[in-house]
């Protein structure tokens, strides 16, 4: 999962491609996009595209940082309607 720039721009003024590539089937899905995409944005397209392909995945490589990693995680658990709800490690018991 990446992004690629400096693509011709679009009539649209797209000029960014949201990338995701299966490594078992091979499988790439572009999307075309703005260079100005939110996470928000990048989540949903990815639920709209990637997951209808590929459903539940296993792992996901980026190179993305850790706070739009975080963020793209919290706002996919929100779509799939699942609460994340998180523990430490002396005191694994949640309220909930």
């Amino acid at each position: 999962m990446d992004y690629m720039s400096e693509i011709p721009s679009t009539n649209h003024g797209n000029d960014y491609a949201f990338m995701v590539i299966d490594i078992f089937s091979k499988m790439a899905i572009q999307v075309i996009c703005k260079k100005s995409i939110t996470t928000k944005t990048t989540t949903k397209l990815f639920f709209e595209r990637v997951w209808v392909h590929f459903g539940i995945l296993h792992i996901i490589i980026s190179y993305q940082y850790s706070i739009f990693l975080s963020a793209f995680l919290s706002i996919l658990w929100s779509l799939l309607d699942t609460k994340l709800t998180k523990s430490n490690a002396f005191h694994t018991h949640t309220n909930g």
